[in-house]
């Protein structure tokens, strides 16, 4: 039995967290390499925009740019990842 269930938008959101953290400080991921993800590109634009918004990532238009963590990846929460996308995260009572 799943506790909770993540949204679309929560699912790609921690995938696209989970390369990053994978990638040397400060490398960037452009939102053509998210489509390896499977990621609609305006939907992962507009969850990487409202990370950046959230103060979980940075962004870098034009040539050579693209989004990176703001914080190391020690340091971001799967709850505050979630918090900035789908709003407060509540414990679940299990009994």
């Amino acid at each position: 039995m799943s506790l909770f269930k993540l949204t679309k938008r929560a699912d790609y959101a921690l995938a696209l967290l989970a390369m990053l953290a994978k990638r040397p400080k400060g490398e960037k991921v452009s939102l053509s390499e998210m489509k390896s993800l499977g990621m609609p590109r305006a939907f992962m634009a507009q969850i990487a925009k409202d990370l950046v918004t959230g103060g979980v990532l940075i962004s870098k238009e034009g040539k050579g740019g693209g989004y990176s963590l703001l914080k190391e990846p020690g340091e971001i929460s799967v709850k505050e990842a979630l918090e900035v996308l789908e709003g407060e995260v509540l414990p679940v009572d299990c009994g």
